[in-house]
């Protein structure tokens, strides 16, 4: 009867190690944002987010924010003779979002083995945009292409990444909180983003919490985005009265400037 209760409080402790080692290497950050709702009015130019959270305190923190995969055409142009830009092609952009920003309390390049797929730099930075895009063009420079998007909304803010830029607070109870502010441009599209907390540990263990970030259009530029898109004809005869309306009004104006010299 000792041996049967010895082996079973064995067990029993056995299987309290192993329900209890995971949990503690697999602690999820937590993750709050402040506001969680943007809302692009008519005067809107651009706001800030506020995430908070906290990480074990053995972790670094990356945050990511991005919205779904979207088509992306553009046209390729070369300035001939120095004088003229001449179309020479086209280039679509498959499996890439429209926004992708990333913050991080350290640089990306030392969170995790370094050289390795497992690095931040690999998993979150430009060379996972870079591995997971589907390029279609008839020009072989692929690599460039790829570069010059990536420049191009880097210069529109709608790609970002910024190491160092997350605060960390003092250890307590096994924790720290962190603090980051993602900045939003006015030229952000509306819809639904994903926020994302990434707790990172040297050996490359990383663990994730995310939370949806709604970006909506009200007033005015609802309207116009719901007429453009449900209510194309009147969208586009109303567009084109407004044009004639607003010529006229400039030919008035002008008319009036011109005889009062």
């Amino acid at each position: 009867m000792r041996i049967k209760l010895a082996t079973l409080l064995a067990l029993l402790a056995g299987l309290m190690m192993i329900s209890a080692g995971p949990a503690r290497a697999g602690r999820l950050p937590t993750l709050k944002l402040t506001p969680c709702q943007i809302r692009i009015g008519t005067f809107f130019n651009g706001t800030q987010v506020v995430v908070t959270g906290r990480i074990p305190a053995d972790s670094q923190v990356v945050i990511r924010m991005s919205n779904a995969p979207h088509h992306m055409k553009f046209k390729i142009k070369k300035k001939l003779a120095g004088l003229l830009w001449m179309n020479l092609g086209d280039v679509s952009f498959d499996n890439l979002p429209s926004v992708y920003l990333v913050y991080s309390s350290a640089r990306l390049d030392k969170l995790g083995p370094a050289g390795t797929g497992r690095s931040a730099a690999a998993r979150l930075g430009v060379k996972r945009l870079e591995a997971r895009a589907r390029v279609s063009t008839t020009s072989t420079d692929v690599h460039r292409l790829l570069d010059e998007l990536v420049r191009v909304k880097r210069a529109e803010g709608l790609y970002a990444w910024e190491e160092g830029v997350v605060k960390l607070g003092p250890v307590k109870n096994g924790e720290r909180a962190y603090r980051c502010i993602i900045t939003l441009r006015a030229r952000v599209p509306h819809g639904t983003y994903t926020v994302e907390a990434f707790a990172l540990n040297r050996d490359g263990t990383m663990t994730r919490t995310r939370q949806k970030l709604q970006v909506v259009e009200v007033g005015l530029p609802a309207l116009v985005s719901s007429m453009a898109f449900k209510h194309s004809l009147v969208y586009g005869i109303l567009a084109v009265l407004i044009a004639l309306v607003a010529g006229l009004v400039m030919s008035l104006l002008f008319k009036k400037g011109g005889g009062a010299h």
